[in-house]
């Protein structure tokens, strides 16, 4: 969505495309007597990008959590530009928003994957090793060091199959699909 609107804190809208309306929820006469601020989660957000648009002229891609007129939270990427009259006094704020919640939600996910994969690879009871495209050992559970005797020193970089017995090692591979 994009809109217009007049600088400070209190600034109000001076035009908003359709996509924005949408975005928030708001009729096109409603969303004109409501202040900028009332559709960020948090206010104090808006003190600190007016401060960067006055000393930059703009604001690139910030991250925001914004809430529609339903009180429904998500987040948004908005730039900010700052639109000057020829003495460099801001005359207008123009504003790029694009709802980025379903990129947070999979962000969220991601990272809570990450988290679980971290806990289960570290506290697992059973030898775990992480090898590249050559067979090299990249990573290994506490438990791998544990099992083999051996730290970082002795794995990282060490070929997978000198942990096994070359005939050991040969019906391994033979099982590789």
């Amino acid at each position: 969505g994009v809109f217009r609107c007049t600088p400070g804190v209190k600034g109000k809208f001076l035009f908003v495309n359709e996509t924005f309306r949408e975005m928030f929820g708001y009729k096109s006469p409603e969303i004109f007597k409501i202040p900028v601020e009332s559709l960020l989660e948090d206010r104090r957000k808006l003190k600190s990008i007016l401060k960067r648009i006055r000393a930059h002229g703009f604001v690139e891609k910030e991250q925001i959590r914004l809430k529609g007129k339903d009180h429904r939270v998500f987040w948004c990427s908005m730039t900010w530009v700052a639109v000057k009259e020829k003495n460099g006094r801001i005359r207008y704020f123009d504003v790029l928003a694009e709802d980025i919640s379903v990129q947070k939600h999979v962000e969220k996910e991601l990272n809570e994957s990450k988290e679980l994969f971290r806990v289960v690879f570290d506290n697992s009871a059973a030898a775990i090793t992480v090898i590249d495209k050559d067979e090299n050992i990249l990573a290994w559970n506490p438990f791998a060091e544990k099992m083999l005797e051996m730290n970082k020193k002795d794995l990282f970089n060490k070929s997978i199959k000198d942990l096994y017995p070359p005939q050991e090692w040969r019906r391994l591979r033979s099982l590789r699909i």
